[in-house]
């Protein structure tokens, strides 16, 4: 899996890579990520009503690397009898429309991290020291983002962990 994430680091900081833009149901895909979990029955995920309420223009499999590293995060730093939620529903950011996709856990042993450093590159939490990890999960899940031209933002209350990531149809 670290050799999997150098790769990425590789992907995402050069400039000449493509993306390969084409329809991406992101409720299917969650589904899909979800069923490969072990602890598939924590996630519990609404998406909004609608036609088209989960439909973007994107990279499938880049698309797949930053839900994959979100949800797997969310399961990995909960508490193993906490659900983690994903929520999916449209959402403008300025003129453009798009999809918001919130998944939201409690924060478990490792803790809160820093909100300031989360997206920096070999990041960890100080008390994510015991988990395996290379600390690039989250900066590559920002660079793809960005990438897809979208935006994610982490933001925490209460001994929750949220991340908010929107993304243009």
């Amino acid at each position: 899996a670290i050799v999997e994430r150098c790769a990425m680091v590789s992907l995402v900081e050069s400039t000449a890579s493509h993306v390969a833009w084409v329809p991406c149901r992101v409720d299917e895909l969650l589904h899909e990520l979800r069923a490969q979990q072990p602890a598939a029955h924590r996630v519990a995920c609404q998406v909004a009503d609608g036609e088209g309420a989960a439909t973007v223009q994107s990279d499938a499999l880049l698309l797949r690397t930053v839900l994959g590293n979100l949800l797997d995060n969310a399961l990995k730093y909960s508490p193993p009898d906490s659900t983690v939620r994903i929520g999916v529903a449209l959402g403008a950011q300025g003129a453009r429309k798009g999809v918001c996709i919130e998944i939201e856990n409690t924060a478990g042993a490792a803790g809160v991290p820093d909100p300031a450093r989360i997206f920096e590159k070999y990041y960890r939490a100080p008390g994510a020291q015991q988990q395996s990890g290379s600390g690039l999960g989250l900066y590559i899940v920002k660079a793809l983002v960005e990438r897809l031209g979208g935006s994610i933002d982490c933001q925490q209350r209460a001994g929750v962990i949220i991340f908010k990531l929107w993304l243009p149809q």
